[in-house]
């Protein structure tokens, strides 16, 4: 009875340990997609940033060529 009672308690301990493993894999992989989500925003962010400033710099180099002139 004794032994039956233990190998119930192992099996179900087993289950928790399956399932709070399952769920920290899932966890893991849920925040290493936001992350790479986040990080393309602001990759494509900077990337829009630095193309305006070399656009206002070349508008702004053009419009002193032809005050210039």
């Amino acid at each position: 009875m004794e032994l039956r009672r233990k190998t119930a308690i192992h099996e179900i301990e087993e289950r928790k340990n399956q399932q709070i493993n399952d769920l920290l894999r899932n966890h893991e992989k849920a925040f290493s997609d936001i992350k790479n989500y986040y990080n393309d925003i602001t990759l494509n962010n900077l990337n829009l940033i630095n193309t305006l400033k070399v656009n206002q710099i070349t508008n702004h180099n053009s419009n002193s060529i032809v005050f210039l002139e």
